[in-house]
């Protein structure tokens, strides 16, 4: 089973990960200006959203991409022998989000247990590919649930060199959305109904994930992500919706970076402050003038921030 081509430099395709679970997979690589060549690539793993996509993280890698083969400034590695001359990028769609569609009527298959079971199978396919090299884990939203409850199976939390968590929250903390089985229309409201509602939800969470100094460059992809999702898969994916505890989160020794927009009016910043504080070895960021989706918001900030803390371990 190769889910990605480890010689591409760019490749993207459609990989039965297990049976009957078909889901798009995409990798992409560059150069780091100055690198050291004797030194194995940096991998990231991007892990998108509740419903989301994983083109959504298009314009941050790209940022990244960027700084690698312009160079990187604000990095001034602590470590002796310097950074790698490479690095890989890997993301992928969950079952039934983006282009890993799936029949919605296949209710099981988007439980948050499933979807675990799937992160964990790339994540290994990753690291054979690439088994002497890092590998961080960079997640949005309900994603960093997924990274929590992850590094609490067995065996796992060893082969992941760091976490980066944008937009996070745990359940019992202070965002009040943060909680298992989703908002309450999916459970009390029939599917018709909520597909004359689609519409109008979809507006409503864009403009609370989303900063006004940034509703026109990125309302019509983001409101295309959230109209394309079936309302039947949507109350599948909800209705079996589990969140990080704050008991899973405490246990994480892995070094993490928690990133959470200053304006974020889906988990408010206190959530995200709240996530750091309750990892063991956490440094947290804000940035400002963004919501809850500031790696869209803001790519070229939060692009520095994931380098420097990849490549060099430090935030400052």
């Amino acid at each position: 089973m190769d889910f990605f081509c480890e010689s591409c430099v760019d490749s993207e395709k459609k990989v039965e990960i297990r049976a009957g679970r078909v889901i798009f997979c995409k990798k992409t690589s560059c150069k780091i200006q100055n690198g050291n060549t004797k030194l194995p690539a940096s991998n990231l793993l991007f892990i998108h959203g509740s419903c989301a996509a994983s083109m959504q993280y298009n314009n941050l890698i790209e940022s990244m991409k960027n700084h690698c083969q312009h160079g990187i400034p604000e990095v001034n590695s602590q470590k002796k022998e310097g950074i790698p001359s490479k690095m890989n990028f890997y993301s992928f769609d969950q079952l039934g989000c983006g282009e890993s569609r799936h029949p919605s009527s296949d209710w099981y298959a988007f439980s948050t247990e499933n979807l675990i079971t799937d992160l964990k199978i790339v994540c290994s396919q990753i690291k054979q590919s690439e088994s002497s090299s890092p590998l961080h884990l960079v997640a949005h939203s309900h994603g960093c649930s997924q990274v929590i409850q992850l590094l609490n199976s067995p065996q796992i939390h060893s082969r992941i060199a760091g976490i980066i968590l944008i937009g996070g929250a745990l359940k019992g903390g202070p965002a009040a959305l943060a909680k298992d089985g989703g908002h309450v229309i999916f459970k009390i409201l029939p599917t018709f109904i909520l597909n004359r509602l689609q519409p109008s939800l979809s507006n409503s969470f864009f403009n609370a994930a989303v900063h006004p100094n940034h509703h026109d460059k990125l309302r019509n992809s983001s409101l295309e992500i959230s109209n394309s999702n079936s309302m039947e898969f949507c109350k599948a994916y909800y209705r079996q919706q589990k969140y990080a505890s704050i008991e899973e989160a405490s246990k994480i020794k892995t070094p993490a970076l928690v990133i959470h927009g200053a304006n974020d009016m889906i988990f408010p910043v206190q959530a995200g402050v709240h996530l750091s504080e309750t990892l063991q070895n956490s440094h947290f960021i804000t940035v400002d003038e963004s919501s809850h989706q500031c790696f869209e918001e803001r790519p070229d900030i939060v692009a520095r921030f994931i380098l420097k803390y990849v490549l060099d371990g430090t935030t400052q």
